[in-house]
């Protein structure tokens, strides 16, 4: 799930011009496919590609509740 305001979703995890192939809405249910430092590869319906983790909060497949610190696809513990 992401978080904050609108979030672009990048070609390489990487900021820089014309890296954007799309956005995302705060509140918007992505899939993670991959980690890489502070960057995600996640799928939407609108894209594939980019976003800085900052940006995430995952949810557990359970009982949807938010866990803010942990994937539960990768393993991967963020720090904050």
């Amino acid at each position: 799930m992401t978080t904050g305001g609108v979030l672009n979703v990048r070609k390489q995890p990487e900021i820089i011009v014309d890296n954007r192939v799309g956005k995302l809405q705060n509140g918007d249910i992505v899939d993670v496919l991959e980690v890489r430092d502070d960057w995600a590869r996640v799928k939407s319906d609108e894209a594939v590609g980019w976003v800085q983790t900052v940006f995430l909060r995952f949810l557990d497949a359970k009982d949807g509740e938010r866990n803010p610190l942990k994937c539960p696809v990768c393993g991967y513990t963020f720090n904050g």
